[in-house]
């Protein structure tokens, strides 16, 4: 019985630090070198993808999966990162597009996006910032002044923030922050943004 409640106890632990994110994730591809996935391969990935609560569409050719999202039900950046392991395949990029609101905390001069309905928080990261680099410098990731402004001035209307961009260090997400590289970036209104 202690360790039927240990393995309760240590499965609440790990869901409740897996990073869900509901419906404000409107696209995902992901990537993965082509010559690695076959025709047998790519039915398998298909299957296991299609496990994965949520998707509403999914287009597969060799080394790439487009899929959209199917809203109000949640997504686990784990559960990706799990299909593509089970096949034995590794993500090269993955990329997002999320809406949410702009947040700072007044001692970092990070900027945080956090998404509409579940409050997942994506830290932006600087576009410039070399995606091979094992060594990421936290000065290095700042966003630039220019864009930092620009994310400000819509938290400060308070508008929608929709970002694009690839997911940075994914292999450190959980429990490290989802990292996003802003790549397009627009703003709206509220009223507009439902």
């Amino acid at each position: 019985m202690r360790n039927f409640i240990t393995l309760v106890m240590l499965a609440l632990l790990f869901l409740s630090h897996a990073p869900l994110l509901f419906s404000e994730v409107e696209n995902l591809t992901i990537k993965w070198i082509g010559s690695e996935c076959h025709d047998m391969c790519m039915g398998q990935l298909r299957r296991e993808f299609l496990r994965i609560p949520g998707i509403e569409e999914l287009t597969m050719k060799e080394g790439e999966a487009d899929i959209k999202w199917r809203k109000h039900i949640p997504f686990s950046l784990t559960a990706v990162k799990m299909a593509m392991r089970l096949i034995g395949l590794s993500i090269q990029d993955i990329r997002v597009t999320v809406r949410g609101i702009v947040k700072q905390d007044a001692s970092s001069p990070m900027i945080t996006l956090i998404s509409l309905g579940d409050h997942s928080s994506f830290l932006l990261i600087n576009p410039d910032i070399s995606k091979t680099s094992e060594q990421a410098t936290d000065q290095a990731a700042i966003l630039s002044q220019e864009m930092s402004q620009k994310l400000l001035e819509a938290r400060a209307k308070h508008q929608i923030a929709t970002i694009e961009g690839s997911l940075f260090m994914i292999e450190r997400s959980p429990p490290a922050p989802v990292m996003l590289v802003v790549e397009s970036l627009n703003f709206a209104e509220r009223k507009q943004a439902h």
